[in-house]
């Protein structure tokens, strides 16, 4: 929210302890974006636009453990598509930040 740009493929990883319906919305938020909703597996469940300062609710189809934003149309350049496995590490630099890195495999 509140970000006016991001930076080429820049984008927000969500996680979820446990699988559960996501909603989320694009309130406050003036950047176009696409919405991955990762399962359990960590396969994309599905792909969905979010449009800026939006209220429409935008919900998982069914339960998912992590929700990654990325600007529009980079899910399609990147050839991201329904069924894809992503993974993610945690990664520490300090006691106070944790950041997470992210990878993709073509099944």
């Amino acid at each position: 929210m509140w970000k006016k740009k991001l930076i080429k493929s820049s984008g927000m990883l969500f996680l979820y302890k446990k699988p559960q319906i996501v909603n989320i919305w694009m309130h406050n938020t003036f950047i176009p974006l696409d919405i991955i909703f990762i399962d359990k597996n960590k396969k994309v469940s599905s792909i969905k636009v979010g449009k800026p300062l939006s209220r429409k609710i935008i919900s998982s189809d069914k339960k998912v453990i992590a929700v990654l934003e990325l600007p529009q149309n980079c899910s399609k350049k990147i050839s991201l598509n329904i069924g894809d496995k992503l993974d993610w590490i945690y990664l520490k630099f300090s006691k106070k930040k944790t950041y997470h890195c992210l990878s993709y495999d073509k099944d």
